[in-house]
C-alpha cells in the first residue's frame, strides 16, 4: 500500500515543476514573438507601393506609361467616363483613345499585397485639331539652266547640263527634258545629258495637291564640228546620308524624398535616351510645371546617345518633389550611302580647253567622297581614259602629240589639251 505522504509529496512537486515549465514557455514564445515580428517586417512585409507614370498624346490616342514601384496590381482612371480599367501592375504602357478633345484627369491606383494604396493624378490637355487648310499654290522662284562649258560658248552634242529649281509650297517637281524620253519626277536639281544636236524645250512642273505651276526654258545643242573629241567623265559618290527628326517629349518623375534623400539634396538622374541609332544633337526646354524643385538641369551625355536632368529639391519641402516637364529634341542618324554613278559629257577641240561642272551631292548628305573617272575618246578611239586625274600626260590625237591636264576646283573639272610642240 502507498505512503500518502509520500504520494502528497510527489504530487506537489509535479505541480511545481509543471508551473516552472508553463512560466518558461511563455516568457520563450513572448520574446520569440517580441524579436521575430521586427525581423519579419523587415524581410517579409513589402514596402509601400508608389504610384508614378508620364503621358504622351498624338492625336486623341494617349499612351500611359507606368512607372510605379512596389505595386501588385493597378487601376486606371481616363477621367472620360469610362469604366476602371484593371492592369497588371508591371505592364508598361497602357493606350486610350478618348472620343473627342478636352481636358481630362487621369488617375492611377496602386496596391501592394497587404493593401495599401497609393495614387498620382495627370491632367492630359487634348486640343482639337486644326482643320485642314486647302493645297496653297505652288510658286517657281527660280529655275537656272547650267551648260558645260564657259558662259557664251557654244555647246556641242553630246552634253551634259545642270539644271537648279527653287519653288514654294511644292510637293513634288516633274521634268521634261523635251527630249522624247519620258518625264522624270523628284530632283529639285538634276544633270541630265542630250545626246544629239537640237533645239530642246525643257518645262518644270510643280505640283501641291490638285494647283500646279510652270516654268519652261529652251536650249540649243550644236552638231559638233568634225575632229573634236568626246570628254566622258562619270562622277561616283558615297557619304553619309543625315536623316534628322525632332520630337518633343514629356518628362514627367515623381521623387520620394527620405531620411537618405533629404530635401535639398540632389535627387537621381532623369534620362532619355535617344531613338535606336539616332544622335541628340540639340534641345530645349518648351514647357515646365515642376513641383517642391530648386533646380532642373539638363544636358547631354553618353557622345549624345542619352539626355539627362539633375533635379534638387527645395529646402524644407515636404516627402516628394515632382519634375514634370516637355522638352524638344533634335536627333540625326547618320547612314552610309552610294547612288549610281552619273556621267557628265562635253567636246573639246585638240588643242583647246572645256569645263564640266560636276553633280552637286544630295542636300541631305555629309562626309561626301567624290570618285572620278575620266576618258577621252576620239570617234570610236580612247585617247586615255584613268581614275587619277591627268598631268602634263602625252596623248597622241590623229597622229600628233599633246599634252593632257585635268585640274578640279570646286564642282568644275578643267580639262586642257596643249600643243606638244610650240606654235603648233
Amino acid at each position: 500500500m502507498e505512503d500518502p505522504a509520500v504520494s502528497d509529496t510527489q504530487e506537489t512537486k509535479g505541480g511545481w515543476l509543471k508551473a516552472i515549465l508553463g512560466a518558461l514557455a511563455g516568457l520563450f514564445s513572448g520574446a520569440l514573438v517580441m524579436y521575430l515580428t521586427p525581423l519579419v517586417d523587415r524581410v517579409v512585409k513589402p514596402a509601400k507601393p508608389i504610384a508614378n507614370f508620364a503621358v504622351e498624346s498624338q492625336g486623341l490616342t494617349v499612351n500611359f506609361m507606368n512607372r510605379s514601384t512596389g505595386a501588385n496590381e493597378a487601376r486606371w482612371d481616363f477621367g472620360d467616363g469610362t469604366p476602371l480599367e484593371f492592369v497588371a501592375a508591371d505592364q508598361s504602357v497602357v493606350a486610350h483613345t478618348y472620343k473627342k478633345p478636352g481636358t481630362y484627369v487621369a488617375k492611377l491606383i496602386v496596391a501592394n499585397l497587404l493593401g495599401e494604396e497609393d495614387e498620382r493624378t495627370v491632367t492630359v490637355d487634348l486640343a482639337e485639331e486644326a482643320p485642314k487648310k486647302s493645297a496653297e499654290k505652288p510658286a517657281i522662284v527660280d529655275l537656272q539652266v547650267r551648260p558645260p562649258g564657259r558662259s557664251g560658248e557654244p555647246v556641242y552634242a553630246p552634253a551634259t547640263y545642270q539644271f537648279q529649281a527653287t519653288a514654294d509650297n511644292a510637293s513634288y517637281l516633274i521634268w521634261d527634258f523635251g527630249d522624247g524620253k519620258g518625264l522624270h519626277m523628284g530632283d529639285a536639281a538634276p544633270t541630265y545629258t542630250f545626246d544629239r544636236p537640237g533645239t530642246y524645250r525643257i518645262r518644270l512642273c510643280a505640283f501641291n495637291g490638285s494647283e500646279r505651276d510652270d516654268e519652261e526654258r529652251v536650249i540649243e545643242v550644236a552638231a559638233p564640228p568634225a575632229g573634236m573629241l568626246r570628254v566622258n567623265l562619270t562622277v561616283a559618290d558615297e557619304g553619309l546620308q543625315v536623316e534628322r527628326r525632332r520630337r518633343e517629349v514629356p518628362v514627367s518623375q515623381l521623387f520620394e524624398l527620405t531620411k537618405n534623400k533629404k530635401p535639398g539634396n540632389g535627387t537621381p538622374d532623369v534620362v532619355v535616351p535617344a531613338l535606336p541609332g539616332f544622335t541628340i544633337v540639340s534641345f530645349e526646354r518648351v514647357q515646365s510645371n515642376n513641383d517642391n524643385l530648386e533646380k532642373a538641369e539638363w544636358k547631354l551625355g553618353a557622345e549624345g546617345k542619352l539626355l539627362k536632368c539633375l533635379c534638387t529639391a527645395k529646402k524644407g519641402t515636404a516627402n516628394r518633389a515632382i519634375l514634370n516637364e516637355r522638352i524638344a529634341i533634335v536627333e540625326e542618324r547618320k547612314t552610309k550611302t552610294s547612288r549610281t554613278p552619273i556621267p557628265v559629257t562635253a567636246m573639246v577641240n585638240a588643242p583647246g580647253v572645256v569645263t564640266l561642272r560636276l553633280p552637286p551631292p544630295p542636300e541631305d548628305w555629309s562626309e561626301v567622297r567624290r570618285g572620278l573617272s575620266l576618258q577621252l575618246n576620239k570617234d570610236e578611239k580612247t585617247i586615255w581614259k584613268g581614275t587619277d586625274l591627268p598631268r602634263d600626260v602625252q596623248v597622241n590625237v590623229a597622229g600628233r602629240p599633246y599634252l593632257l591636264n585635268a585640274s578640279l576646283s570646286g564642282d568644275r573639272l578643267t580639262i586642257q589639251l596643249a600643243s606638244r610642240i610650240a606654235g603648233n
